[in-house]
């Protein structure tokens, strides 16, 4: 089993990103028309949001070619705030520390949805939030802590309130960015943890397979099971 590790080059995460992270170790593993776009540094309009932290700056390299064409489908997710955070972080820190009793003691995802992912009631609100805003949402991911979304850059623009533009990347390949800060509704704004894919800029390379590595106490739970530091990692997957 090998852990792929998709890190962004600029920006620091959130203890709740920590929390997301924590939830791959776990279960095993070591968002207005182009017509009427915002102008960079949006402020969220009434009944809405500002996420923090969904910023980050344009690599070198990266060459501006505008705004993105609205027709564009966008797929992103939308991060969930797990319940009981601290008891999250207790459990990671068990698992991931040779000296604990539960060191390596994993659950599976259905276990982590059950003991820590968001209530049902959570899920079907903030599902019919982006919903309500022209999105489609597919299903829960088993842990509970992400909810897939696809929709139109038009679409996706209107419903968090950013706009989003074009890039070249070095690479040949055209990625995305918001250039201001996404918003959500505030009715669940709480429910809300993040959104993954708005920036498509983002470098993603393998790491694994992941072995445990001894480190301080303080920082056993943040560094066991990652081949880097989880202000580095952007969502875990299984192979």
């Amino acid at each position: 089993m090998k852990l792929t590790v998709h890190r962004t080059r600029y920006g620091p995460f959130s203890n709740l990103r920590f929390l997301v992270v924590g939830a791959a170790l776990l279960v095993g593993v070591s968002a207005t028309s182009v017509q009427n776009a915002l102008p960079a540094g949006a402020t969220p309009q009434l009944g809405m949001h500002a996420l923090s932290g969904e910023l980050t700056p344009v690599p070198v390299g990266d060459r501006l070619i505008g705004p993105a064409s609205p027709s564009t489908t966008m797929s992103l997710e939308v991060t969930l705030q797990p319940r009981d955070p601290s008891a999250l972080a207790a459990e990671v820190k068990a698992v991931s520390s040779p000296a604990s009793p539960l060191y390596r003691h994993f659950i599976t995802p259905a276990e982590f949805a059950q003991a820590y992912g968001p209530t049902a009631a959570s899920i079907a609100q903030v599902t019919t939030a982006l919903e309500g805003e022209g999105l489609t949402v597919g299903p829960i991911s088993g842990t509970g802590l992400y909810l897939p979304v696809t929709g139109t850059v038009a679409r996706t623009e209107s419903a968090f309130v950013t706009p989003l533009v074009a890039y070249k990347l070095p690479t040949g390949k055209v990625g995305f960015s918001n250039s201001a800060e996404p918003s959500v509704p505030s009715s669940v704004a709480p429910d809300i943890e993040g959104i993954i894919g708005l920036n498509t800029l983002d470098v993603a390379w393998p790491v694994g397979p992941v072995t445990a590595r001894a480190t301080s106490e303080d920082d056993s739970a943040r560094e066991s099971y990652f081949g880097a530091e989880p202000t580095d990692a952007r969502r875990f997957m299984l192979q």
